[in-house]
């Protein structure tokens, strides 16, 4: 690979995949990318990538690419608005309306921990401020990953709270009740 955590990519021939691929440059790098999602029409790639240190993985930030007519994914840009923070952004993932994404972050008001929030694209393109999902899908404790079925009424994430089964459990909810329930 390029650095601690590279992304790969593999096509189906018939009913098997290929060898998977690293994706080389410019998305990867010597530093961290993780956490790859997709817009629904292919074109766009938002993923985190943080500088690796001595001390750890620090200064973990949404990014995007775009992909460009002759099949070339563009220089990664930091995602705009007030999304990235001084703290730590991860779990990104775009909706397939590619107009509401989603995200964990400790750098914006929060409950505690990760929390997940919302930001809605406005008309202009630019992204609106991130709204905190609030309880009770956002406790005191780390809540991340989040993911929308196909169908756009249930959504799915993880968490450590209390109750589950120990360490980062699945956990669903009717996306537009914001009512969870564990998986």
């Amino acid at each position: 690979g390029k650095g601690s955590c590279d992304k790969y990519y593999s096509r189906k021939v018939g009913n098997k995949w290929a060898k998977p691929i690293n994706i080389g440059p410019p998305i990867n790098t010597r530093n961290w990318e993780t956490q790859p999602s997709f817009s629904s029409d292919g074109k766009t790639l938002y993923f985190v990538r943080g500088q690796v240190t001595r001390e750890g993985i620090k200064n973990q930030d949404i990014y995007i690419s775009v992909l460009s007519k002759d099949g070339y994914w563009g220089e990664p840009v930091p995602i705009g608005g007030k999304i990235n923070t001084i703290d730590r952004e991860e779990s990104v993932f775009i909706h397939p309306d590619n107009q509401t994404l989603y995200f964990a972050s400790n750098g914006h008001a929060g409950m505690g921990g990760l929390d997940i929030y919302m930001s809605k694209r406005k008309a202009n393109g630019e992204w609106g401020d991130p709204v905190n999902l609030g309880y009770p899908i956002n406790t005191y404790n780390d809540e991340n990953s989040l993911l929308v079925a196909p169908n756009g009424e249930l959504a799915y994430f993880a968490s450590n709270r209390e109750g589950g089964k120990g360490g980062l459990d699945l956990y669903q909810f009717e996306l537009y009740k914001m009512v969870c329930k564990p998986v």
